[in-house]
């Protein structure tokens, strides 16, 4: 019973030192020889005293009492009762175990209780010997976790971001795209053979299509909440690629059939990383001018207006509103674009980029159209311009009972 006695005791202390939290006063040792190395223990919840003595010992310490401050008051009282303050000024105190980031926080708690006691003075001083609590797999994990979340979050979400499509909207926006697809059909018929126009107009006027059916869900997933600049950079291109594509490999359909015709399939296919390759470079500031035209003038400007619309009626009369808006700014963005793609003149070089007037097109109607962007207020009186239309095609209609809302 005895040796079952000293065995209990003997781990019961060494989970107090070691393990536990809480050191209690009476059991310090004040041994010079059993005195721990300080830094050994940062990961655990000791307060350790350098005495002064001869001159502090900074490399290791007494153990007086647990590292949160009620223990310390505790841990010197005990001291000042036994030792006196002697045993305490002049010494370097040493608190582990204290999480990173709680630095400052614990030093001026453990420095208050020395204050009260009249014990900081002479040279006494605190400092906290912090640690990363987290674990570095777990942070790893949780890294992961939250770059899997991110991934998630950018790509389009029916939950997030499906509007049903409004009727007046979708035809509003199919109706504004063949209007813009007018002058911009002249320009290609101009510049290309007519087997290329075809597949370029054709392709276009699908996209489009699509694009004016889903145009609401398009934007609420172009300006979600919570959306970083970088993000919204890789969405926009995403949307604009489609159109680079469409006019710099349909629009040069005959001469890719041609090289076919001549030279057969091996080498037409052994051509594709260099045409690659050329695409990337050529095409490059292209796809730059033309996502920074849509992020800034129609995504943020026109869009941004459109989304921030209060009130069932502004909200539904503004996503019809909007299409029309875009008409005469996406007429000249097609052309720009087309141009742009290889079909305008060429200017200078700036490295692998070839700049033509395409390219100084796109950028003037991006600065232009920045004030969509800053001011877009400046929409608004076109809000009860519409209202005030409606009002007329009511009257016209032969419902003069069912006059447009009166201008706000």
């Amino acid at each position: 019973m005895q040796r079952f006695i000293h065995s209990f005791v003997l781990l019961s202390f060494l989970f107090a030192t070691t393990f536990g939290n809480v050191v209690r006063a009476g059991d310090i040792d004040w041994s010079p020889e059993n005195r721990p190395p300080i830094r050994s223990l940062i990961q655990k919840c000791h307060t350790l005293l350098a005495p002064k003595e001869a001159k502090a010992n900074d490399s290791v310490g007494v153990i007086i009492s647990g590292n949160t401050p009620e223990e310390f008051a505790e841990g010197l009282d005990k001291v000042l009762t036994e030792k006196g303050p002697a045993a305490i000024l002049g010494g370097k105190f040493f608190v582990t175990g204290i999480a990173m980031g709680k630095e400052k926080e614990t030093r001026t708690a453990f420095e208050a209780a020395l204050k009260e006691r009249d014990l900081l003075r002479d040279g006494t001083s605190v400092t906290v010997l912090s640690f990363p609590t987290r674990n570095v797999k777990q942070l790893m994990l949780e890294t992961a976790g939250a770059i899997l979340d991110r991934f998630r979050y950018f790509f389009p979400s029916f939950a997030r971001d499906y509007q049903a499509p409004l009727a007046a909207e979708v035809s509003s926006g199919i109706g504004s795209g063949i209007a813009v697809e007018i002058p911009n059909i002249v320009f290609l018929y101009s510049a290309l053979p007519a087997l290329d126009a075809n597949l370029v107009v054709g392709v276009h006027a699908a996209v489009l299509v699509a694009y004016s059916v889903y145009a609401k869900f398009m934007l609420n997933w172009l300006l979600r909440p919570g959306s970083n600049a970088v993000e919204q950079f890789l969405k926009n291109a995403s949307l604009s690629l489609p159109f680079i594509i469409n006019y710099s490999v349909f629009g040069r359909f005959s001469e890719i059939v041609k090289y076919y015709s001549e030279h057969g399939w091996a080498a037409t296919a052994s051509q594709f990383p260099t045409e690659l390759a050329n695409f990337s470079t050529t095409q490059g500031l292209t796809l730059f001018l033309q996502v920074m035209f849509y992020n800034i003038v129609i995504t943020n400007g026109v869009g941004g207006w459109q989304n921030k619309q209060s009130g069932t009626e502004d909200s539904e009369q503004v996503r019809t509103l909007s299409n029309y808006i875009k008409v005469p700014i996406l007429a000249l963005d097609a052309i720009a674009l087309a141009m742009a793609g290889g079909n305008g003149t060429p200017l200078w070089s700036m490295g692998p980029f070839d700049v033509n007037t395409g390219h100084l097109v796109l950028a003037g109607l991006t600065l232009l159209g920045s004030i969509f962007y800053f001011k877009p207020e400046v929409l608004n009186p076109t809000l009860r311009w519409y209202r005030a239309f409606l009002g007329w095609v009511n009257y016209l209609r032969g419902k003069p009972n069912t006059p447009a809302p009166p201008a706000k």
